[in-house]
């Protein structure tokens, strides 16, 4: 699995995660990110590179602040349009 924090910063821009998702999905058998409920900017970044939330897990996480949030699991459905 790879995670967002396993991506270089460069990749992390939206265009080229536009970029490098088709190239990567071709080799892998399944592309999924995580991100806290909360956080609209990885939210709205993660939809705009072709992925789709999956699933929604309730209470999942603690951020640094102690506040608990629900987890929204994307997974790379094929390229944006």
């Amino acid at each position: 699995m790879v995670r967002f924090s396993d991506i270089p910063a460069a990749l992390l821009r939206s265009t080229h995660l536009q970029l490098a998702a088709p190239t990567i999905a071709k080799a892998a058998k399944r592309i999924d990110l995580t991100t806290a409920r909360r956080n609209t900017r990885s939210i709205n970044v993660a939809e705009r590179c072709g992925f789709e939330c999956e699933a929604v897990l309730s209470n999942a996480r603690i951020d640094n602040a102690g506040v608990v949030d629900d987890t929204c699991v994307y997974v790379f459905k094929g390229a944006s349009r």
